[in-house]
C-alpha cells in the first residue's frame, strides 16, 4: 500500500507539481526509497529542498537524514565505474558534478572511456555502411560490364557474320567485273 502511495505521489509531483502536494504524501512516502530513486537519476542531492519546503508549509518535516541514506546508496550505484561506463557507450548525459569526490575521478574516467568507445563504434557503423555501399555498387557495375560483354559478344558476332557476307559479295562482285571483261573483250 505504501509503495502505490509513493508511486502515486511521485507521479502526482510529476504531473503537477510541488504547489499540489498534498499533507497525506508529505506523511506516507517513504523518503529513503525516495532519496534512493533520486540518488540512481544522478540528481543532486539538492532535489529534496523544494519538496521538503512544500511538506514543511503543510505541517510535516520530511525526514532528510532517511533521504540523504537513500540518495547516498542510489548515488553510490549511479557513480559506479560501471555505470559511467554504460552511460558513456549510450551517449548519454552524466551528472558527474553530484558524484561523492572519492566517486567522481573512475566514474568520468569510465564515463570518457565509454563515450571513446561509442565514437569508434559509431565510426565502425559508418565505416561498415560505406562498405555495403560500395559493394553495392560494385555489383551493378558487375552486372553492366556482364551485359556490356554480351553486347559486345554479339556485336563481334554480327560484324563476323557481316563481314562474312561483304566477302562473299565482294567475290560476286570480282567474278561479274571478270565476266563483264571477258564480254568486252570478246566482243
Amino acid at each position: 500500500m505504501k509503495i502505490q502511495i509513493t508511486l502515486i505521489s511521485i507521479l502526482t509531483l510529476l504531473t503537477i507539481g510541488c504547489s499540489s502536494v498534498s499533507k497525506e504524501m508529505c506523511v506516507n512516502t517513504d523518503w529513503q526509497e525516495e532519496g534512493h530513486k533520486d540518488g540512481l537519476k544522478g540528481l543532486p542531492e539538492e532535489s529534496i529542498l523544494k519538496l521538503s519546503k512544500t511538506c514543511k508549509d503543510k505541517g510535516v518535516k520530511i525526514p532528510i537524514v532517511d533521504y540523504k541514506t537513500g540518495w547516498l546508496k542510489g548515488i553510490a550505484q549511479y557513480c559506479s565505474p560501471e555505470k559511467g561506463f554504460e552511460l558513456g557507450l549510450k551517449d548519454s548525459d552524466a551528472e558527474i558534478k553530484n558524484c561523492p569526490v572519492e566517486l567522481r575521478t573512475s566514474f568520468s574516467t569510465n564515463y570518457e572511456k565509454g563515450k571513446e568507445l561509442n565514437t569508434l563504434n559509431s565510426k565502425i557503423d559508418k565505416f561498415e555502411s560505406e562498405i555495403k555501399e560500395l559493394e553495392n555498387k560494385k555489383a551493378s557495375l558487375n552486372n553492366k560490364i556482364k551485359s556490356t560483354r554480351s553486347e559486345i559478344s554479339n556485336l563481334e558476332n554480327k560484324i563476323t557474320d557481316l563481314s562474312s557476307k561483304k566477302d562473299k559479295i565482294r567475290k560476286n562482285a570480282n567474278k561479274l567485273s571478270q565476266k563483264k571483261l571477258e564480254y568486252t573483250i570478246t566482243k
